[in-house]
């Protein structure tokens, strides 16, 4: 099966030729999440510094996949998602990768955007990210007002079928719930969290919308690569069936990597036996396996 790959924004700014090297050596294709990418975009038009867009994409750009160097999540991806035909799914898949592939294509040619369509499209993606976190704190929101019977009495595990069932709902993606797994239940284990008001635990941020919608990219189906502890913990707790498919830089060069797709009987298999390395052994390791190949690179 085909190894997409989507970088969190902090693996994408930090642009690691030689982790990325290793990284497509292994068979991956590399890819940036929508997103994490318009939120890099959004940020440098605020911030009026073209340079925080420009530098890591100028360095990323040559190990990206040619065809799919963004990949869809959130309307995008719940429309080919719900597409009734396989010619559907292809028109609105090839209409989404063609607009993303001509813009990183031009930005990797010529080095640099015009203003006016810098500015435009960074106003276009701040409007986006405000409506997914909008929908973000909206959908919390819901389930928090919730009235889930005996809530005081059960635990969380014991409530989060139900409440992936309500964030499913409230986002029309009942259909595609199985392949969206760990996105609703990363939601559904921090809105329940927040009901139960457990020590400790932050309540639903407006920032928190990007990671969950990172998320998504698991139903293309991708892998995801973080470094987000946080981001990391939520899923393992939440118990998702795709935990193995969310990993740090060292997982995925050097560990054992699930086999086939992200959903089904054969993923929950693979998630019983999945024993994650702990955040400090990460952190040691990726330091160690990055250093040696900046090494090996510079002989």
């Amino acid at each position: 099966m085909t190894k997409f790959l989507v970088l969190d924004s902090m693996y994408y700014r930090e642009a690691n030729i030689a982790g990325l090297e290793a990284l497509r050596a292994r068979g991956f294709r590399i890819a940036l999440p929508c997103f994490g990418f318009e939120e890099v975009w959004a940020k440098s038009t605020r911030e009026s510094a073209m340079g925080i867009l420009l530098k890591p994409l100028l360095r990323i750009a040559p190990y990206l996949d040619p065809h799919w160097p963004v990949l869809p999540a959130g309307k995008h991806l719940a429309e080919q998602l719900k597409a009734r035909s396989r010619r559907k799914r292809r028109s609105l898949q090839n209409r989404f990768s063609a607009r993303f592939r001509f813009l990183v294509e031009y930005i990797a040619r010529t080095r640099t955007i015009a203003d006016e369509a810098w500015t435009r499209a960074g106003a276009l993606a701040n409007a986006d990210i405000d409506e997914g976190a909008k929908q973000h704190l909206e959908t919390a929101a819901r389930v928090l007002a919730t009235d889930f019977p005996g809530i005081g009495g059960k635990t969380i595990a014991e409530l989060m079928p139900e409440t992936k069932r309500l964030f499913a709902g409230v986002a029309g993606v009942e259909d595609a719930a199985e392949r969206l797994d760990a996105h609703l239940a990363a939601e559904a284990l921090e809105g329940l969290h927040a009901a139960k008001k457990t020590p400790n635990r932050a309540k639903p941020k407006e920032n928190d919308a990007e990671d969950f919608q990172m998320l998504q990219h698991i139903a293309f189906p991708s892998f995801v690569a973080t470094k987000d502890v946080r981001l990391i913990g939520l899923v393992d707790e939440s118990g998702t069936h795709q935990a193995p498919w969310v990993r740090t830089m060292v997982e995925l060069i050097e560990d054992e990597l699930p086999d086939g797709k992200p959903w089904g009987s054969t993923a929950r298999e693979q998630a019983a036996r999945f024993v994650r390395p702990t955040a400090k052994e990460r952190r040691e390791r990726e330091a160690a396996l990055l250093a040696t190949l900046r090494g090996e690179a510079a002989r």
